[in-house]
């Protein structure tokens, strides 16, 4: 049973790099993991000693930035974006150093009036699966991205990733919010193609013509790709609501093509 603390340091190392690179994805969180954190524990009888308010080593520590550049990013609109860390950086020498007040001409740092320590954050709650130690990765598309693209290389990412996972580190996917998707999705697309069907064969037994079902047929195909040609290079998107408009529209498509072809 690996400790929560490791278990969101591997996801931190293992998973997040290439998941967050994957084109469409927007945001990666880890939920259900303490991290460790800093912990300042003041000796009383040495403030006491220099004179010095515990609201001094607060406001100390709150005018360093302990920042650390390590680059910058261009984004596609050409903005120049400088990238930094805090805290998962730092050294306990970097607190040590913090200078806290100034005693008869002499530094008072941080270290020497109290014990600085890195450990887990005391656990609010606790995250378990089969009993086991488990974390939540919630993975989010951008707000243009398709969705069902998107899933398709996270989820083969996720294969690549789980091969090469340490023994006793397992994942399991809790929920997929493209699921309902694709199952809308393929409705749509029965619906669309059983109307479309239907609509044919009363032609046919309307009209008791094969060549006047061709036309319509045709007429029908020739409609649907100059629409979907104008989605393509308008480069507008199509959802669910749009497909079932299509499918809709199929009547009426129809329709006008007997006024055409009768008139």
């Amino acid at each position: 049973d690996i400790d929560p603390p490791s278990l969101r340091k591997l996801a931190n190392e293992v998973f997040l790099p290439p998941i967050s690179t994957i084109d469409g994805v927007g945001r990666v969180d880890i939920y259900g993991a303490n991290t460790n954190d800093w912990y300042i524990e003041y000796k009383p009888e040495l403030l006491q000693r220099y004179g010095i308010q515990p609201t001094s080593i607060a406001k100390a520590i709150s005018e360093q930035a302990f920042l650390s550049g390590v680059g910058v990013i261009t984004t596609s609109e050409e903005i120049i974006i400088p990238i930094s860390v805090a805290g998962m950086g730092l050294r306990k020498s970097d607190w040590h150093k913090v200078e806290v007040a100034t005693i008869d001409g002499r530094i008072v740092t941080l270290g020497q009036i109290a014990n600085v320590e890195l450990r887990e954050r005391e656990p609010d709650a606790y995250y378990r699966i089969n009993g086991q130690t488990a974390i939540s990765l919630v993975i989010q598309s951008t707000a243009h991205a398709n969705q069902i693209a998107t899933a398709n290389k996270v989820y083969k990412e996720v294969e690549e990733v789980n091969a090469n996972l340490p023994s006793g580190v397992s994942i399991t996917k809790a929920f997929d919010n493209t699921t309902h998707l694709r199952a809308d999705l393929r409705k749509n697309s029965f619906r669309t193609l059983f109307s479309g069907t239907i609509l044919l064969v009363f032609v046919l037994i309307a009209s008791r013509n094969f060549k006047y079902l061709l036309v319509v047929a045709t007429s029908l195909a020739a409609n649907l790709s100059i629409a979907v040609l104008f989605y393509y290079f308008l480069k507008l998107e199509i959802h669910l609501y749009s497909l079932s408009g299509i499918t809709l529209s199929l009547g009426l498509i129809i329709d006008n093509t007997l006024v055409m072809v009768d008139h």
